[in-house]
Order: structure tokens, then C-alpha cells, then sequence
């Protein structure tokens, strides 16, 4: 608060309420406004902002230095303030927590809480043969009728041979993404493709897991 009343005396209150009013966040939740009021008025100079920025793979965008882009996401060179001033590293893979993740898990970032949920679940992890990297699936349940819009994979047959013994038959398969290479020795497969002959290691790797799961029971 000390803080925001500097600011408010440094700039003058006219122009102080202009910049609130570009802040995008609702007003009425006071304690988000003075999150991002203090993001806004951050001490944090400009180059460590953007040198934080490039740690997570934002570049200087195709309109010029105004503009930053990373993987299909865009933002104008002010925004790089309120998602990085008071940022700190994740815990797991030590990446800048842009703000809008930070509450979801404390100490990690976005992609490495929706990971690290996915260990111990039941979901389906199958290896490609061709990349040779793991993808996470989830059955929606198989569904009859002759519109397939709303199926997983446009309603293809998927066959699924699970190191359990069971077998997931259905045209309504979901993928939640590849497995990064940084969680593959928790999220390793634990099924594969019918027509494919599974490796291994995968299988003894799935073996381990049971038998650690079994001991901790």
C-alpha cells in the first residue's frame, strides 16, 4: 500500500486511475487490483522483464518492439510487466510463473501443475513409434449415432491394449497432449496401440511402478 501511495503521489492520481483502468482485471476484487496495481508500479526495471520473458521463450514479435509472441500466444511490450515483476522460478523445472498461474499450485508453473496431477492417475499413456514420445490419452466413452463432430479424434477407432490386461475399445478418444521430456520417468506408457508391439522397457518400467505402488499399500 505504501507502495501504490508513492505512485499514486509520483504520477498524480489522474493518471494513476488511467492506468488502473488498463490493468484488466475487475475492479470490484480488491485484492487482485492491488496485486496487479503493485505489479504495474514494481520496482523491477524493464530489462529484467524482458530477459525474464525470453527465459520463457517470449521473443520480440513479427509488429516490431512493441509486440512479443510465444507459441501462438502475443502480447504488447506492457503486458511483460504484470506477468513478470513479481514473479518467481517454478520449483520443478525453475521457469518465471507469469501471473495468472502462480495460485493454481503453489510453486509451479501452469505446465508443470498439469502434470504433475496427471501422476498416479488412471489415465492412458501410449508411446509413439515414430517420435518415440509418450502421449496421454482419455477415453470419453464410446458413443453411437452418425455425428461424430463432437468425438474425440473426429470418432476414429481406437484400440487400446493396456499392460493390465485390459483392453479400451472406442471412438471417442481424447488426448491431452505429449508427455514432456522432463515428466516421462513418472508418465511413462502404461498401454499401447493393438497393432503395435510395445518395447521392453516400457512394460518392465510399467512393472516397477506396480510393484513400488504394491509395496506402499
Amino acid at each position: 500500500l505504501e507502495e501504490i501511495a508513492a505512485a499514486i503521489d509520483a504520477k498524480g492520481a489522474d493518471q494513476f486511475l488511467r492506468d488502473v483502468k488498463h490493468i484488466g482485471c475487475d475492479r470490484t476484487d480488491k485484492v487482485r487490483l492491488l496485486d496487479r496495481i503493485a505489479d504495474v508500479y514494481s520496482p523491477v526495471s524493464a530489462d529484467v522483464i524482458e530477459q525474464r520473458a525470453r527465459d520463457n521463450g517470449w521473443v520480440v514479435g513479427e509488429h516490431g518492439e512493441g509486440s512479443w509472441s510465444k507459441t501462438g500466444q502475443g502480447c504488447w511490450k506492457h503486458h511483460l510487466r504484470p506477468m513478470f515483476a513479481n514473479s518467481t522460478r517454478c520449483e520443478r523445472c525453475e521457469m518465471w510463473i507469469e501471473r495468472g498461474y502462480a495460485g493454481m499450485a503453489p510453486g509451479l508453473c501452469f505446465t508443470c501443475r498439469f502434470w504433475s496431477e496427471k501422476i498416479g492417475d488412471d489415465g492412458i499413456r501410449v508411446r509413439d513409434t515414430t517420435t518415440g514420445r509418450v502421449h496421454y490419452l482419455s477415453d470419453g466413452g464410446r458413443r453411437n449415432g452418425k455425428d461424430k463432430s463432437c468425438l474425440g479424434f473426429g470418432g476414429a477407432e481406437f484400440t487400446i491394449n493396456m499392460f493390465d490386461g485390459s483392453v479400451v475399445s472406442t471412438n471417442n478418444m481424447w488426448s491431452a497432449g505429449i508427455v514432456p521430456v522432463e515428466f516421462e520417468a513418472e508418465l511413462y506408457p502404461n498401454g499401447h496401440h493393438a497393432h503395435v508391439t510395445p518395447t521392453s522397457e516400457d512394460v518392465e518400467a510399467w512393472k516397477a511402478e506396480q510393484a513400488m505402488a504394491a509395496l506402499t499399500q
